[in-house]
């Protein structure tokens, strides 16, 4: 089961962009594997931005997915999965 959210997080990442950790409800989770990443255009002729995806499990055992707003680099977790 999976719970859709878009809501905003504070992501640290790595020199090459990649995340580390997320920071959620007033909780800091550390990234312990990044899954999956993939990037979606979205619908652009409409003005939907790209957005670079990461499905990522957390040292507390958790899957997430996170995306990243492209170019402007604000991040947003997506989806818990349970």
């Amino acid at each position: 089961m999976s719970r859709l959210l878009h809501q905003p997080v504070a992501v640290r990442c790595d020199r090459h962009g990649l995340p580390l950790s997320f920071r959620w409800r007033r909780s800091s989770r550390e990234i312990q594997e990044i899954l999956d990443s993939w990037l979606e255009v979205g619908s652009w002729w409409q003005g939907e931005k790209p957005k670079a995806f990461f499905q990522v499990r957390t040292g507390a055992g958790g899957c997430y997915t996170l995306y990243q707003e492209l170019p402007n680099g604000e991040w947003y977790l997506y989806r818990i999965e349970d």
